[in-house]
């Protein structure tokens, strides 16, 4: 039977690494090393505008170093903090990429399609800290290569970032291809904008406000491999 998919382009936080995890860690961290004690409540703030950034990054209206040092400007200026935005980015991020903690099911699912599938990673975000993390969770290998936004010079869901990465893909055929993700604004949009097939990988069961119609959505990661066949 000839398979439906050869090609796989998988986001890689909230996908393939527990980002959450990771970040919150790397958060409380940070603070603790300043003398500061951060509470849930301080990081939900931190949260709503790390969020916003991201999606302002997304859409190319603010540059990274706007989003990874902004985030923590707005924060301090919001609550007061005599802190400086730029050297706790830089410890945070070197926390970032030492959370190395694994969604549930993700290296057996990598395990299972080694082989069978043209695998890559399409990311937003620091080189440094996703090569960090994906060779601390031992699945680097696992990818034919990554490809991060830093190192693009372009981020998804732009086509700019997906002409990129297309053209560095040898034989790369549209209708093969599938995008992995979880993120609508970015993955979902990007995949639509690129011309092609994804599956929103939706563990939380969240709502789609969007007109956006992922062409398939799972709730855990063993839910993928019946559909590329």
């Amino acid at each position: 039977m000839r398979k439906k998919y050869d090609t796989l382009l998988f986001d890689l936080d909230g996908v393939i690494l527990d980002f959450k995890k990771a970040e919150q860690l790397s958060f409380r961290e940070t603070f603790q090393s300043y003398g500061i004690a951060a509470d849930r409540k301080l990081f939900e703030i931190y949260e709503t505008i790390n969020n916003r950034r991201w999606s302002l990054f997304e859409t190319g209206a603010i540059t990274k170093e706007e989003c990874t040092e902004g985030r923590f400007q707005e924060l301090f200026s919001l609550l007061g903090m005599q802190l400086s935005p730029k050297d706790f980015a830089a410890a945070y991020q070197e926390g970032l990429g030492k959370g190395c903690f694994l969604v549930e099911g993700a290296k057996e699912l990598l395990e299972e399609l080694y082989g069978g599938y043209r695998m890559y990673v399409v990311t937003n975000g620091v080189s440094s800290t996703a090569y960090s993390r994906l060779i601390g969770t031992g699945v680097l290998s696992y990818f034919r290569k990554v490809f991060v936004s830093e190192e693009l010079g372009a981020q998804k869901p732009s086509m700019e970032y997906f002409d990129k990465v297309f053209s560095d893909i040898q034989d790369f055929n549209r209708s093969s291809t599938l995008l992995i993700g979880d993120t609508l604004s970015s993955d979902i949009q990007g995949a639509e904008n690129a011309g092609i097939d994804c599956c929103w990988v939706n563990m939380e069961g969240k709502e789609n406000p969007t007109k956006l119609r992922p062409s398939y959505e799972i709730r855990a990661l063993r839910e993928l491999p019946p559909l590329l066949i």
